[in-house]
């Protein structure tokens, strides 16, 4: 019996060693000369982000719609600064409206997010007081050698006044798509506060930050209803700033006897009224409800502010955005930006590129602590309320979705379980129908925001 137990400790004593070991490396006693043989491996646990790269690879083997349409993805570790996935991520894609991730950092990299839209209304020349006095009679009876007869005698006059501008009223438009029907009434009641009740002169209009023409390039020509108008002066995002000014002016009695012009805002002209919003506001509807409008209006400030020119065209917030894409290291010339909002088909960008600028936001706060809140949130609001409810995603992912006619993409971020930050992009194209991208990208963000 003594002979067994020596030989039972002996083995034991050899064997807690090697126990102890194979604890420590991922639960496997293995001979570290050796492969682990093939028939082992699909038994051995897998470790993030393993675990996650099976899940997509998973997702991607099964899904539907991959066959038949093209799809490029790349999930990247923002946390060790280490890809984690990529499928086609160099390939070029329609961007839809993740282009509007492109315009707001570009705005919030060069512009800031307290730069102000800043409409304003003047005038020139000098009010004048003018007074007349009307003379006033009354009937008075009076008795002579002819008899008693009535005459006319004067009486007090009536003194009139009036105040009158010899001179134009003068706006001038910052592209503001907040600017309001509100705000133009209070335009028009500065006048009535200025006292002037009728305007010798014409009502002149400075819409020279931007070119004439009220479309983008590329954008589909029979989506006229939902195609933004792009003028530097709209009232809800309607060009009828003139027509809604005048009736106004109309309802504070004022008369203006000119008619509407168009010229640059004099340098003489005295500042009447203004009305600021800034970009931390006008972002928060752009990218919340992907409005057109508001992105459109964004791209063309960022090219003007930045290239110091009026009348600028599209190319202008195109450059600006190229000057960011050469910050984040890629070359513009690979891409192309049609225009801000991502109406336009023209558009080509890749998955790979718009991680690189989440990972470049990402380590700017002045950038990233912006665009992430103002990021639509998964089951939670913008176009991402309906969206990924009843999973880990909901209220994780911070994300710009992107939809067009047989397109479907969304980049943004969420955090691993592990509480590692991620930046994706996954981009859907040549769909018959947007709604099986979204169907696909909603499993994904679900896997990332899942899978330990």
């Amino acid at each position: 019996m003594s002979k067994f137990l020596h030989i039972l400790t002996t083995t034991l004593l050899l064997c807690f060693p090697l126990y102890i070991s194979a604890q420590q490396e991922d639960y496997y006693l293995v001979d570290d000369s050796n492969e682990i043989p093939d028939s082992l491996k699909e038994f051995m646990p897998r470790l993030w982000p393993e675990t996650l790269q099976l899940e997509l690879d998973y997702l991607i083997r099964t899904s539907p719609i991959l066959a038949s349409s093209q799809y490029g993805i790349e999930v990247f570790d923002l946390t060790t600064e280490s890809m984690i996935y990529k499928k086609n991520e160099q390939k070029s894609f329609m961007p839809a409206s993740t282009m509007k991730v492109f315009t707001s950092s570009a705005a919030l990299a060069f512009l800031g997010k307290d730069h102000k839209f800043t409409t304003k209304i003047g005038y020139t020349g000098t009010p004048k007081l003018n007074e007349w006095i009307i003379p006033q009679w009354k009937d008075e009876v009076v008795t002579d050698s002819l008899g008693t007869h009535t005459i006319q005698v004067p009486k007090d006059p009536i003194i009139k006044t009036s105040r009158t501008l010899n001179g134009n009223i003068c706006v001038k438009g910052a592209m503001d798509p907040m600017f309001s029907d509100s705000d133009v009434r209070k335009f028009a009641a500065s006048f009535k506060q200025l006292g002037v009740d009728t305007i010798y002169g014409s009502l002149v209009l400075d819409l020279t930050l931007k070119d004439t023409l009220m479309l983008g390039e590329g954008w589909m020509w029979d989506d006229g209803d939902t195609n933004p108008t792009l003028s530097p002066l709209l009232v809800d995002k309607k060009d009828i700033f003139a027509s809604t000014f005048l009736k106004y002016l109309k309802q504070e009695g004022i008369v203006l006897t000119g008619k509407t012009a168009k010229a640059e805002y004099p340098k003489n002209a005295k500042d009447l009224a203004e009305t600021t919003h800034t970009l931390y506001d006008i972002l928060t509807r752009m990218m919340k409800n992907s409005d057109n409008t508001y992105a459109e209006c964004v791209f063309y400030r960022v090219g003007s502010m930045t290239s110091h020119q009026k009348g600028v065209s599209a190319k202008a917030g195109r450059d600006a955005v190229n000057r960011l894409i050469h910050r984040v290291g890629r070359a513009p010339e690979d891409y192309y930006l049609a225009d801000g909002s991502g109406l336009s088909r023209y558009s080509h960008v890749s998955p790979e590129l718009e991680v690189d600028l989440l990972r470049y936001d990402f380590r700017r706060s002045h950038i990233f602590n912006t665009l992430y809140h103002k990021m639509p949130i998964a089951g939670v609001d913008g176009t991402l309320g309906s969206r990924m409810k009843g999973t880990k995603a909901q209220y994780n992912v911070h994300a710009k979705t992107g939809t067009l006619s047989g397109v479907s993409t969304l980049a943004g971020y969420c955090k691993a379980p592990n509480g590692h930050w991620l930046a994706f992009s996954i981009m859907n194209n040549g769909l018959k129908a947007s709604s099986q991208g979204r169907e696909f990208q909603n499993k994904i963000c679900a896997a990332m925001c899942t899978v330990e």
